[in-house]
């Protein structure tokens, strides 16, 4: 396990000194043990409840790459009703889900920062 002395220091860094990647590919960065830092995935999953149309998921404060998600899988699991519903945008490392009428759900999302099949999850 590692130990960041409750600093909050991140267990990976990127060096974009040389400029932002424009590519990444074969990167999986996940299931880490860390007591006192910040952890950083290129995997993650999240669950929200919400009553209405749209849901939003932030993955920005657990993915290590910005602005860079290669995969989305969700679910929508509607109370009453069987909303038609869609991934609406996926941006900013964000994920936003809508459907055509307001109904109370749990969405449950996967993403994944690499680019050739679901990794780390």
């Amino acid at each position: 396990m590692f130990s960041g002395a409750g600093k909050g220091v991140n267990i990976v860094e990127l060096d974009e000194s040389n400029g932002k990647f424009s590519d990444v590919d074969q990167v999986v960065v996940g299931r880490n043990s860390a007591r006192g830092m910040r952890m950083w995935s290129t995997a993650a999953s999240a669950t929200v409840d919400g009553n209405g149309t749209t849901w939003v998921v932030d993955f920005s404060p657990v993915l290590l790459f910005p602005n860079r998600i290669g995969h989305v899988l969700y679910t929508l699991m509607a109370d009453s009703a069987f909303p038609g519903h869609m991934l609406r945008n996926v941006s900013m490392n964000r994920v936003v889900i809508e459907s055509d009428v307001a109904v109370s759900a749990t969405v449950h999302v996967v993403v994944d920062q690499g680019f050739g099949s679901m990794l780390g999850i």
